[in-house]
C-alpha cells in the first residue's frame, strides 16, 4: 500500500491548483461575462462557444500554469487528424498540481484521440489490468 501521507500531500497540491484556477475563472468572468453562458450550457445543444473568449481563457490558463511555448508539430504516420487536446496545458497542469500521472501530455501529443492504437504509458499509480485489449 502506498504511503497515505504522500497521497494527502498530492491531493493538497491538486486542491491548491484547483483553487488557483477557480480564482482565475472568477476574475476572467469579470472581463468576459459571456463565458459563463458557454460554461452553463456546455455539452448541450444550446452551447455557443465564442472562439475569441475561448482563446482568451486558454491564454489565461497558460499564463497561470506557466505553459512553455513549443515549436514545431508532432507528425503522425497514417493519421488524418490532430488531437484537439492542448498537450502543453496538460503538462503544465501536471507540474502545477504535482500530479504523478506524468504521461498525459505526451499521450495527447502522440496518441489521441481515443480509439487510436496507442497506449498511455504507465506511471505506476494504478495497477495494470491485463486482458482488456479488444474492449
Amino acid at each position: 500500500m502506498r504511503n497515505p501521507a504522500v497521497a494527502v500531500a498530492r491531493l493538497h497540491q491538486v486542491r491548491k491548483a484547483g483553487e488557483q484556477i477557480s480564482a482565475a475563472w472568477l476574475d476572467f468572468l469579470k472581463d468576459h461575462p459571456k463565458a459563463l453562458d458557454a460554461a452553463i450550457h456546455y455539452g448541450s445543444k444550446e452551447t455557443k462557444i465564442d472562439e475569441a473568449t475561448l482563446a482568451a481563457w486558454r491564454d489565461r490558463l497558460e499564463s497561470l500554469l506557466g505553459v512553455e511555448p513549443q515549436d514545431g508539430v508532432t507528425l503522425k504516420e497514417a493519421v488524418e487528424f490532430v488531437s484537439p487536446l492542448h498537450a502543453p496545458l496538460w503538462d503544465a497542469w501536471r507540474v502545477c498540481s504535482r500530479d504523478p500521472e506524468q504521461f498525459v501530455g505526451q499521450w495527447a501529443r502522440e496518441g489521441v484521440p481515443l480509439g487510436m492504437d496507442m497506449e498511455i504509458p504507465e506511471s505506476g499509480i494504478y495497477p495494470s489490468v491485463e486482458g482488456l485489449s479488444g474492449l
